[in-house]
C-alpha cells in the first residue's frame, strides 16, 4: 500500500496511507463497472506509473482481475475517519530485494523477500523505520490472502497470510497519520501483481 508521488518500483509493495465511507469491495468485474484493458480511471484507480490492466486469464475468483506489469504501480483514494480499518486481498506477486523506505510516511509497507517472506516496515513515527521479516512464504504463482488491519489510535497494524497471523504491533511510519485515505501496489521489474476481491472495512 505507497503514495503516488514515488516514480519507480523496485520490488512489490503494499502501501497503506494517511489521510475513509464504510466498505469498499471489488472485485473487478464487469457487474462493478470494470471493462477489459486499460485499468486506469476505472472505478478510481489510477496506474502511477507503467501499466496495470483487467484481465481475464489469471483470476481469483468471479471472472476478472487486476494485473499489474513489471515495474508499474496503481492507487486508489479513499475517506474515512474510521479508527478501525480492514484491509483483504488476494494477490499473487514475486520477491524483490528491499524497496527503499519511503520519504512520505504511510501507515503500513509491506514486500515479499527471497529470505524472510512477507516483510512489514515497523515505523518509527518520525517518517522511517526497519524492515521486519515474517518468515511467511506465499507460493509462488499461487493466490494468497493478505489481512491487514489498522488502528489509527494507537498508530499500530497487524496483518495475516492465509488466515496465519504474521507480524503484530508493527507501527505507523508517521504519528501524523489519522485516518486511512489511500492504497498503493507497485510491481518489481521481474513480474507482474495481481489483485482479485479487495475489501476494505471502516470500524467507528
Amino acid at each position: 500500500v505507497h503514495d503516488g508521488g514515488q516514480t519507480e518500483s523496485t520490488s512489490f509493495t503494499l502501501t497503506v496511507l494517511r489521510p475513509a465511507s464504510s466498505t469498499f469491495g471489488t472485485g473487478f468485474e464487469p457487474i462493478e463497472g470494470y471493462s477489459l484493458g486499460d485499468l486506469n480511471s476505472q472505478d478510481g484507480w489510477s496506474v502511477d506509473f507503467g501499466t496495470a490492466s483487467v484481465q481475464t486469464n489469471i483470476i481469483y475468483s468471479g471472472a476478472q482481475a487486476a494485473q499489474i506489469s513489471p515495474g508499474s504501480a496503481v492507487s486508489r483514494a479513499f475517506s474515512s475517519g474510521a479508527q478501525i480499518v480492514s484491509f483483504s486481498a488476494y494477490m499473487q506477486a514475486v520477491t524483490s530485494a528491499p524497496p527503499d523506505i519511503p520519504t512520505t510516511a504511510n501507515a503500513a509497507v509491506l514486500y515479499l523477500d527471497a529470505t524472510t517472506g512477507l516483510t512489514c516496515l515497523d515505523g518509527d513515527g518520525n517518517g522511517s523505520g526497519s524492515w521486519v521479516g515474517t518468515g511467511l512464504h506465499p507460493a509462488p504463482g499461487t493466490w494468497f490472502r493478505l489481512d491487514i488491519a489498522l488502528d489509527f489510535t494507537a498508530k499500530t497494524w497487524n496483518c495475516s497470510v492465509n488466515g496465519s497471523l504474521a507480524a503484530t504491533n508493527m507501527h505507523f511510519q508517521g504519528t501524523n497519520i489519522v485516518a486511512f485515505g489511500y492504497l498503493a501496489v507497485n510491481s518489481p521489474a521481474n513480474g507482474s501483481t495481481l489483485l482479485d476481491a479487495i475489501t476494505i472495512t471502516n470500524t467507528l
